[in-house]
C-alpha cells in the first residue's frame, strides 16, 4: 500500500509540473467591421515539420472568443474563417508561445469568392480535389477549406482582389489529371 501511495504522490507531482508548462494563445477573432467572429478554427503546426496538432475544441465562440493551449514553443497558426463566408483566412508564422497566455488578436478580412463544381469527363462530381491560388505577381494565397466537396464535387476560396492562376489537383490515387486556370482576375 506505501508502495502504491508513492506511485500515486509521483504521478501527482509530474502532473502538477507539466500543467505549469501549458501555453495558451488567446484573443478574439473579429471581421472587418469589428463583429465577433464565431466558429473560426486554429490550427497549429510545427514550422519545421508541418505536422498539424490536434487541439481539439479550437474555435472560436460566439464572441469571437477562443483559448487554445499548448505546450511551450514556436509555432506557425492559421485562423480559418466557417465556411461559405467571404472572410479571408489568416495566417501567423513563427508565433513564440512561452509558459503562460498569449494574447493575439485577429481581423479577418474581406475577399473576393471562386467557386464552382468540379466534375470528371462523364459530368460526375470529383471531391477532394485541392485548390490553390496563386498570385500572377507572386506568391500563394492562403485559402483553408480549399478542397472541393466529397459528394457534390462544389468548392469555395475566398482570396484577397488579385490576378490569380488557380490550380485543381485530385485526390491522391485518382487516376484524373490535374488542371491550371493561368489568369483569373
Amino acid at each position: 500500500m506505501q508502495f502504491l501511495m508513492l506511485i500515486f504522490s509521483l504521478f501527482i507531482a509530474a502532473a502538477t509540473e507539466s500543467s505549469a508548462q501549458i501555453s495558451c494563445l488567446t484573443g478574439f477573432i473579429t471581421d472587418g467591421a469589428g463583429n465577433p467572429v464565431e466558429n473560426a478554427d486554429l490550427d497549429f503546426f510545427d514550422p519545421l515539420t508541418g505536422a498539424k496538432l490536434v487541439t481539439p475544441g479550437d474555435n472560436s465562440d460566439a464572441s469571437g472568443f477562443y483559448n487554445v493551449c499548448v505546450f511551450p514553443r514556436v509555432y506557425n497558426v492559421t485562423f480559418a474563417p466557417p465556411a461559405g463566408t467571404h472572410l479571408l483566412g489568416r495566417r501567423y508564422d513563427d508565433v513564440h508561445l512561452d509558459t503562460g497566455y498569449v494574447e493575439l488578436p485577429v481581423e479577418l478580412g474581406s475577399g473576393v469568392v471562386i467557386q464552382g463544381r468540379i466534375t470528371d469527363s462523364l459530368g460526375l462530381p470529383v471531391g477532394n480535389v485541392d485548390l490553390d491560388a496563386d498570385r500572377l505577381t507572386g506568391g500563394r494565397a492562403y485559402t483553408p477549406n480549399d478542397e472541393s466537396d466529397p459528394i457534390t464535387g462544389n468548392y469555395w476560396i475566398v482570396v484577397p482582389p488579385d490576378e490569380y492562376r488557380i490550380r485543381f489537383e485530385p485526390p491522391p490515387g485518382s487516376r484524373l489529371r490535374g488542371l491550371q486556370i493561368d489568369s483569373v482576375s
